[in-house]
């Protein structure tokens, strides 16, 4: 997932929609399937303001979803460790 936010962040920086929607979608079905709901839901509505608004306008939103995965990851981990 690390590399699905990181490319949420390249390509909202460079304008390019289409691969910024991809990019939110992946991540979105990813939380989906290990049960990171919050997560999934952020992704999602970064998934349907990309294909539409400025990019540059969800970057806080990102910062959101990343904080939002560091939570996933913590709760994860504690399970599967």
């Amino acid at each position: 997932m690390t590399f699905a936010r990181g490319l949420l962040k390249k390509s909202s920086a460079e304008g390019r929609s289409a691969e910024f929607v991809r990019a939110a979608h992946t991540f979105k079905s990813t939380s989906a399937t290990v049960g990171a709901g919050r997560l999934s839901d952020l992704a999602a509505d970064l998934e349907k303001r990309g294909q539409g608004e400025q990019l540059t306008d969800l970057l806080p939103l990102i910062s959101t979803l990343e904080e939002a995965y560091e939570e996933a990851k913590q709760q994860l981990q504690k399970i599967y460790s």
